[in-house]
């Protein structure tokens, strides 16, 4: 998968405390089991919304950069900061790309060369371009209040029926209120599927 996270911060999204006042336990003997299925629904969010939640670190694995000064689309925001942006160059050389301005303030957030440059030309093969960033969340406070309601609800359901997976209509649910926040831009899928 071109996307991966190299690291994630131990952060609920939601708190014990919030996910038990959801399901209405008062006890601590299911804390574990709560605090993983906190984690399920919170993937399950971060799946439909196509956003980084929890902060992370997130490599993209491309085979070339885009055309001329075409922006890089960075996958799952909120983009926080550029770590490094690294290629390997046609005669198969590794290269740190400098001078890369990064545009948070757009979802997606964007990569482009420095004024008055281009992209480089990469070896073109898989993984001949990394760019590491940093997205999610600085706080679960931080996270708007819809999209932790969708988690609450969707771990309700998880809780409810341990046994079954997240039947269609808690998904359709959980879809509906996720729909403004979701940030399925069809430039990261052709980005994702690059040959």
């Amino acid at each position: 998968m071109p996307l991966t996270v190299s690291s994630r911060e131990e952060l609920l999204a939601v708190s014990l405390a919030e996910a038990k006042r959801q399901l209405r336990v008062r006890h601590a003997e299911e804390d574990d089991d709560i605090g993983r299925l906190i984690d399920v629904a919170t993937d399950v969010v971060e799946g439909i919304t196509w956003r980084c939640l929890i902060r992370s670190t997130l490599q993209l694995w491309l085979r070339r950069f885009p055309c001329g000064r075409e922006p890089l689309y960075l996958p799952r925001p909120h983009c926080v900061s550029l770590t490094s942006v690294t290629y390997t160059d046609a005669a198969g050389e590794e290269q740190e790309l400098d001078g890369v301005v990064l545009g948070k303030r757009s979802e997606p957030a964007t990569i482009e060369p420095a004024r008055g440059s281009s992209w480089p030309s990469t070896i073109g093969l898989p993984e001949s371009v990394c760019v590491t960033y940093v997205a999610g969340y600085d706080d679960a406070a931080d996270i708007p209040k819809a999209i932790k309601q969708a988690i609450l609800m969707v771990l309700g359901r998880l809780y409810l029926s341990r046994e079954d997976s997240l039947d269609d209509a808690g998904r359709r649910t959980a879809e509906r209120l996720l729909s403004r926040h979701r940030c399925n831009d069809s430039r990261i899928a052709d980005l994702l599927n690059q040959e």
